[in-house]
Formats: C-alpha cells, structure tokens, sequence
C-alpha cells in the first residue's frame, strides 16, 4: 500500500486516470482491476477458512496445478489477459475511493492469513470464483494474492513515474 501511495505521489495533474497508450490501464484502473479480483477470492476464502482443518507440523504448503498456473499467469511475470469480471471502467470514470476499498481489502487479506495460521491450507479446497471449473486450495488463494498484487503494484509504480507531476 505504501508503495502505491508514493508512486501516485500528491494527486495533482493526471496521474489516477492518464493511460500510458490506448488500451493500456491508467494507475486508478490497475487499483479497481485489484478491487475487482479480491472481492470474489476474499468472499471464498472468509467462507472455507473457519472449515479448514488444523495443520500437522510436518506438513509443507503445497499449491494445486491450477494454483500454480494462476500465479505464473497473473503473478509478476505473467502477461494474463483479464477475465471481463475483472475489467475497470474507463480511467475518466475510476473513482479515488477505490484506493480506500484496495486498502480495506489489504487489511481483509492480513486477518485471513492470522486466521491461517496453524491451519492445513492444502486441504481446504473451494472453486475459483472467476472460473468455477477449476478447483483451488487457500495456499493458492494466498500465493495469488501476494503475487498478483505485486505485478499491479509494479505497473503503478511505472505508470505513475511516466506521468508528468503538476
């Protein structure tokens, strides 16, 4: 969160909506893209944690075939076209709050993981709620968050340091 609110700096001129070329997300865009792919993940996730069976010590985390596909697609090397659920609107019409409900969100994903602790994450499977064939356990849920996020937050950074400040 801090990373992004230095690299949106004051707030002045452009930089929450001005997009690097046509097509590509403006800063506020890639802030309500996040919104939009936690909101789903974060319902589940609160849903199956409190069924999610204590863990064995020895148990190591162990992500799903799907899980480790999704973190390669949208992690920080990924290139992951959007489902349309997780499209932003035009960057004119991106509202700043969303930066307030990004970092609500945050704080939602810190309780979840001290809600994990001890637990077997592994065995805790849901489906993914973009793409209800697959099947996920929450060690992904918490790998794609943690990955994802910081392909977004790169892009801000870049994308904001390309605006000219006011």
């Amino acid at each position: 969160m801090a990373r992004v609110v230095a690299a949106l700096g004051s707030w002045e001129g452009s930089v929450w909506s001005s997009q690097p070329e046509p097509g590509i997300w403006s800063c506020g865009q890639v802030v309500e893209h996040l919104v939009l792919a936690n909101s789903r993940y974060i319902a589940v996730a609160e849903s199956v944690m409190p069924a999610c069976p204590a863990a064995d010590p020895e148990t190591e985390v162990a992500h799903s075939f799907i899980g480790r596909f999704l973190v390669r697609a949208a992690g920080p090397e990924g290139n992951a076209p959007a489902p349309a659920a997780m499209r932003p609107g035009p960057p004119e019409i991106v509202e700043r709050a969303r930066l307030e409900e990004w970092r609500g969100q945050q704080g939602q994903i810190a309780e979840l993981a001290a809600m994990a602790r001890g637990k077997d994450l592994n065995r805790k499977l849901f489906r993914n709620p973009y793409v209800p064939l697959f099947g996920m356990c929450l060690a992904d849920f918490f790998r794609l968050s943690v990955d994802h996020t910081e392909r977004h937050v790169r892009q801000i950074e870049e994308r904001a340091a390309k605006v000219p400040q006011a």
